[in-house]
């Protein structure tokens, strides 16, 4: 067979093999324009709490009091209180495994020492994890504070002129983080602990 022809067979496999894939941009993939304030919706609850979308903090934070420390199983773990909903005064207790702790940088203070533990959460239409600190944000506007690296897991583009631009919808969070449950299942990965 000559050059040439072997460079058209090529051609065709080529052409073949990029048509057969799936596509590289789809819409889970491609970047979400969001206000600066959007709503998160904490899984595997289902709660819909506001949450500032901030680039200039790296890790997000999630309001927590009455934060312990505690063993299970020769692992440490976190036990906290956070936030149940929007509109109920009573607290949800949360048990997670602790990821790491994180020195934060305040303001004309020391450095502050703070659990961090992944969370599921919805942001849009789109399910992620996400690694916050725990930390008492009632004297803040909003108990959720989303950094840079839960942002940039999921493509977001922050918009400082707008908020509340891409909506909550708590059981379409709850269908995509069974899915990513049962996802993560099938290929062998450790799934997210439950409540």
């Amino acid at each position: 067979m000559n050059a040439d022809i072997r460079s058209f067979f090529k051609s065709i496999l080529l052409l073949v093999a990029l048509s057969l894939a799936p596509p590289a941009w789809t819409a889970e993939s491609a970047p979400i324009v969001s206000g600066w304030v959007e709503w998160v919706v904490l899984e595997p609850w289902g709660i819909p709490l506001k949450g500032k979308l901030d680039t200039g903090a790296k890790t997000s934070s999630l309001h927590a009091v009455d934060i312990e420390y505690f063993e299970r199983e020769g692992e440490e773990w976190v036990r906290f209180k956070t936030v149940a909903s929007p509109q109920d005064s009573k607290p949800l207790a949360v048990e997670r495994p602790l990821v790491r702790d994180v020195r934060i940088k305040r303001h004309k203070n020391a450095y502050q020492k703070r659990p961090v533990v992944t969370l599921g959460m919805c942001l849009g239409d789109r399910y992620t994890t996400a690694e916050f600190s725990l930390i008492d944000r009632s004297r803040f506007n909003y108990p959720v504070l989303l950094g840079r690296r839960a942002l940039k897991k999921k493509e977001v583009l922050v918009d400082a002129s707008r908020t509340f631009t891409l909506g909550s919808d708590a059981r379409r969070c709850q269908q995509l983080s069974q899915s990513a449950r049962q996802y993560n299942t099938l290929a062998g990965r450790t799934p997210l602990v439950q409540p």
